[in-house]
Parts: structure tokens; sequence; C-alpha cells
């Protein structure tokens, strides 16, 4: 049996009635399914580290790593009832992915928003696919719980004046040497905290890691920084770093992002900036930043994974330790 049904681009798809394998050959897709249908999934873009397994529900842990929309053979053996693509609203087909696709005769369905990651349209994308999946209810509880980050967002961004919102450093790369321009998708954590990226111009691509001298970041001085790398966090206040002599690591304002499951700000972007912009929030206003994170990192596991994890836990996570 199957029914027809209108994916976010607009095209009309003929689908199985019941969905029970489903793929998603982007980290973008993957990842919300892994929080919706991980019990449905039939494999993996990356394969899932043992540092990941403990915060993921167990039917991921041991599932093949397919890959991209190339990987046809690989898709075809997989069996699979769905297919689950990600496309921008300016751009909503993917054509390398339709062409290496449409000749194995699996449907094949789109999620679209804006600019590939934009977070205040990952509500609509969870009660879609919530209808798709036959799990309305589980779609409807995570859609909620996206607006209300976005609306607590809002709220805190809207009582701080642009001059008087803390000016953030992006450090990518294990030197923290590369960045990311003011509108950069691998930024807009950033945009939505106030738009506070120190690092101000225009993405030329999609790859981003703008290259940045320290001298140029002594110039800046940004108050905060926000680092991407174990390793950079481990040096910066090392005898003889240069790091040392920049405002936001004298007044301990430079913090590595958490990284589990997936990283909590970018590469790649995933569900879990929903709670990573929390956890920014908490850093850049504290003084309007009322939720217990403690409290309400357990909150996020329990309604995107469907695990419990101990106070001990989120903060060891919060803090990078893990």
């Amino acid at each position: 049996m199957t029914r027809i049904i209108t994916d976010m681009a607009g095209r009309e798809v003929e689908i199985p009635d019941k969905i029970t394998r489903i793929y998603a050959p982007s980290p973008y897709g993957s990842a919300i399914l892994a929080s919706i249908a991980p019990d449905l999934m039939v494999g993996t873009m990356l394969p899932i580290q043992d540092e990941e397994k403990p915060f993921l529900p167990t039917t991921l842990h041991n599932l093949p790593v397919i890959g991209k929309y190339s990987e046809t053979q690989a898709i075809m053996d997989a069996r699979v009832d769905l297919l689950l693509l990600w496309a921008e609203k300016a751009a909503p087909f993917h054509k390398k992915s339709e062409q290496a696709l449409t000749p194995l005769g699996i449907p094949f369905i789109y999620a679209v928003l804006k600019e590939l990651v934009d977070l205040r349209d990952y509500a609509p994308i969870y009660r879609f696919l919530g209808k798709i999946i036959g799990r309305e209810s589980e779609g409807e509880l995570r859609a909620v719980y996206c607006e209300s980050v976005i609306e607590k967002t809002e709220k805190i961004v809207n009582k701080v004046h642009p001059r008087e919102r803390p000016r953030v450093y992006y450090a990518e790369g294990v030197d923290g040497l590369s960045t990311e321009f003011s509108d950069s998708l691998h930024a807009h954590v950033l945009q939505l905290a106030g738009d506070v990226n120190v690092f101000r111009g225009r993405l030329e691509g999609h790859a981003g890691m703008e290259p940045v001298t320290f001298e140029e970041l002594e110039r800046i001085d940004p108050d905060v920084i926000l680092m991407h790398s174990p390793r950079l966090a481990a040096a910066i206040n090392e005898p003889g770093s240069p790091w040392k002599r920049l405002s936001a690591v004298k007044n301990n304002r430079a913090k590595l992002i958490p990284h589990l499951p997936f990283n909590w700000f970018d590469r790649p972007p995933s569900f879990m900036r929903l709670l990573g912009l929390q956890w920014v929030m908490s850093l850049l206003y504290p003084e309007h930043y009322e939720d217990d994170l403690i409290e309400e990192t357990i909150l996020f596991f329990k309604t995107f994974m469907n695990v419990s994890i101990e106070p001990a836990d989120a903060k060891n996570l919060l803090s990078g330790r893990f």
C-alpha cells in the first residue's frame, strides 16, 4: 500500500503507507533522523564514535556507514523504503542527488530550510517528518521545543542594545586562526544570539574557514572566544601562549564548544545547535538567561534522543570534558 504526499519542496511523491527503513544521504538529514526515527535508520553518514554512543539511542550504535548520495549500491543494498534529502529554500532541489538517486526507483522527499541550517525552520521539519513516519506527537514535541528556544533567544537579545552585546570570535582549526564571516551558515548560532560575530564580512562559498592572523585577532580583542578544537582549548593558557594577552582569555571567557554526540555549534550544523544556542546565550547574557543549563541539557537529551543522563554527565558535556 502506498500514499501520495507533498514534500517540503512542493513535490508530490508516492511513498509506502508505513515507513520501516529510511536513510538520509547528508549529515544534516542523518542527524535529524537520529533525533526522531533512530530505529528506522538503515545506516549513518559517518561512523558513530565510542565517545558518542552514551548520548545516542542504542539502535544507532552498530549501524553500517552508507555515506552520501553517490553511494548508490550501498543504498540499494540497504533496501531503503524512503530517502530524505536536505535542500536550501532558495534552491529547493539538489540536482546531483536527484541524478544519482532517481534511477534507483526509491522514493525521496525533501526537507527544505533557509541556507541549509536555519534553526527557525527546524520546527516545520519536525512536524513534516512526524507526519511522514507516523510519529506526529513526537514531531510536535520537538517542534514546540524548537519554537520555545527561538522565542527565549529573541526575548533575551531584544533586552540588550546592540552596542552592549559581547563581541564573539569563533576560533576554528587547531591553531584557532580560522573563522567564519558574520553571515556564514557555519556561524548561524552567533547570528541568532544577537549578530555578535566580530569577524564581519560576506561568505563567498559553502566551506568557510576564513584565515585570520593573530595580530588581526589582537586588534579585534573579542570579549568572548568560542573554540572548536580541544587542542586549542588546552593550549591557550600554557606558559608563553600569546592567547593569554587577549581579554577573553584573561577574563575566563574563552570556552570550548561542547561536542557530543554532535558538535553543539557547527560542523556538522545539526539539531544539537538548539542546545548549543542556549549554552551560548548563558555565556553571553548570564544576567538574562534564567534557565538551569544542567536541567535543560538533561531535558534536551530525553526529548530528542530518549536518552537519560545524570547531572554530572550534563555538567561534563557543558564543559567539554568528555
